[in-house]
């Protein structure tokens, strides 16, 4: 047993970047950390303006405008052209990624644990899911393209599910489902 411990004493830590301090390296690497976090913070806040902002009447890859056409969208063109894409698939359940992304981090400014990450996108991904199919019956009004909150996706699924389970629940399926 003491040989081993010596042996395991004897091997040194092999540095990622030898020419520079270890002190260095574990300054470098905790930026590293916080900007990563400072851009999903960021880039949280920037995908829920610029789905707040989303105008039908935006340039986008469905809608067809003149190059001297006014962007409403805070976000510009690039935000106009995700929010289109979001809100129209998948409606007010687009908003769980700039949500989740700006809650996500934060936990990593604050030095918290995201290690299940598969888990946590699957999960991001459901719940966008859950949402968009929740709100598919609720009407947009003039807002969005598609007359439902859940965008397209979102009505999709719902009806898809409804049809599936309306043999057995008869014709309450669409509220079972969205409860």
């Amino acid at each position: 047993m003491a040989r081993y411990s010596r042996i395991v004493k004897k091997k040194k830590q092999v540095s990622s970047i030898p020419f520079l301090p270890e002190i260095v390296q574990t300054f470098v690497a905790r930026r590293v950390i916080d900007a990563a976090g400072l851009a999903l913070v960021l880039g949280g806040f920037a995908l829920m303006a610029a789905l707040a902002s989303y105008s039908s009447a935006d340039p986008s890859w469905n809608t067809a405008t003149g190059s001297s056409a006014h962007i409403h969208n805070w976000m510009g063109l690039p935000g106009a052209w995700i929010a289109d894409v979001l809100v129209q698939t998948l409606g007010l359940g687009g908003g769980a990624f700039g949500l989740v992304a700006a809650l996500w981090g934060t936990k990593i400014l604050a030095r918290q644990d995201l290690s299940p990450l598969p888990l946590r996108f699957a999960a991001l991904i459901a719940t966008a899911l859950f949402i968009s199919m929740s709100v598919a019956m609720i009407p947009a009004g003039t807002w969005l393209v598609n007359p439902w909150l859940g965008g397209s996706g979102g009505t999709l699924m719902l009806n898809g599910i409804a049809g599936v389970i309306q043999p057995f629940t008869g014709t309450a399926s669409h509220i079972i489902i969205a409860l």
